[in-house]
């Protein structure tokens, strides 16, 4: 077609027959990782509100909403904490509880960063109980769409003991 000349209606093909056969994804809602992976992120008590780059490596999660820019800023460590929230050598129960607590208050004084200390799991018999936990209680329906980002802090901050967590903007 050149480039002075106008498509008319009749020159297009109908929906249907630009698409031809198609059939339906046999389960659309299963997450399947980033394009070309075949990892499946492990099951949760209950559905977890972030995307990881890495399904393998659940420390770092996003929320929709974020820009490059900050996701990239947070795990650089250049958007600096406004309140510390300590859960090492506590049980899971109680660090939980303590961590809600803390980014709540956190929310309603407008801070931007929380830097959540879990330690490294040393002492812990098979897995870092706090590290590990730490996505499924950022998901946690008191913080429902209030959380934008996680990630590992930089080593002068504690390294992979702790983790930046980056709170939506009200």
């Amino acid at each position: 077609m050149s480039a002075g000349r106008r498509r008319s209606k009749d020159d297009e093909p109908s929906f249907a027959e630009a698409i031809g056969d198609v059939e339906p994804l046999a389960d659309r809602n299963k997450h399947r990782g980033p394009p070309g992976s075949t990892t499946r992120p492990p099951p949760a008590a209950r559905p977890v509100r972030f995307e990881f780059p890495d399904p393998e490596d659940r420390a770092v999660g996003f929320a929709s909403g974020i820009q490059s820019s900050q996701f990239r800023r947070l795990r650089a460590g250049g958007i600096r904490p406004d309140r510390d929230v300590d859960l090492h050598g506590l049980r899971a129960d109680p660090a939980r509880g303590l961590l809600l607590d803390e980014i709540c208050e956190a929310i309603a004084a407008g801070e931007r960063c929380v830097r959540v200390v879990h330690g490294k799991g040393l002492r812990s018999k098979n897995e870092p109980v706090l590290r590990n936990a730490l996505p499924e209680w950022l998901g946690d329906p008191r913080l429902e769409g209030r959380i934008l980002a996680f990630a590992p802090a930089q080593p002068g901050d504690g390294g992979r003991g702790a983790t930046y967590v980056l709170l939506r903007r009200r």
